[in-house]
């Protein structure tokens, strides 16, 4: 039980941590960098992605592997269904991360903020849209990890 504890406090902690920098990066800094000329967004935007590059492509799936653990250890009942919930939270944030979030990125930094390509606003647009599902199931797995730790 010792373990199980400390490895839910840990989620909670990374999950909160996940779930705070993305919903700020959605809700609060792209809009305003969305307004920028083209190349200042450009060049905003390829800045933003090699710092949030560096953590989360490390923190994201580490923190899926030990909410999938957490489920897997926690005591039965409430607890455990809402470790699922949020198993399952992560699965579907994974899936759209790599299938639209990374590509765009990847395609991002190599724009020329001077000449950007045809289409570049549309696929930041599509970018922010996915931002915005992928900070609703931060927020549910970060909730569930709120609601099993307060249960225990």
């Amino acid at each position: 039980m010792a373990g199980y504890r400390v490895l839910s406090t840990l989620v909670l902690l990374l999950s909160g941590w996940l779930a705070g920098a993305e919903s700020a990066s959605w809700a609060l800094l792209q809009p305003v960098v969305a307004r920028l000329d083209d190349t200042p967004q450009i060049r905003m935007q390829q800045g933003m992605l090699r710092t949030f590059g560096r953590v989360m492509p490390i923190l994201l799936p580490l923190t899926s592997v030990l909410i999938v653990l957490t489920a897997v250890v926690a005591p039965a009942g409430t607890s455990r269904v809402l470790w699922t919930v949020a198993v399952v939270a992560a699965a579907v944030l994974i899936a759209f991360t790599l299938t639209v979030n990374v590509p765009i990125n990847k395609r991002t930094l190599t724009w020329d903020a001077e000449r950007p390509p045809e289409g570049w606003r549309a696929d930041r647009h599509r970018w922010h849209t996915y931002q915005g599902v992928r900070a609703v199931l931060l927020a549910v797995w970060f909730l569930c990890a709120v609601g099993a730790v307060t249960l225990d």
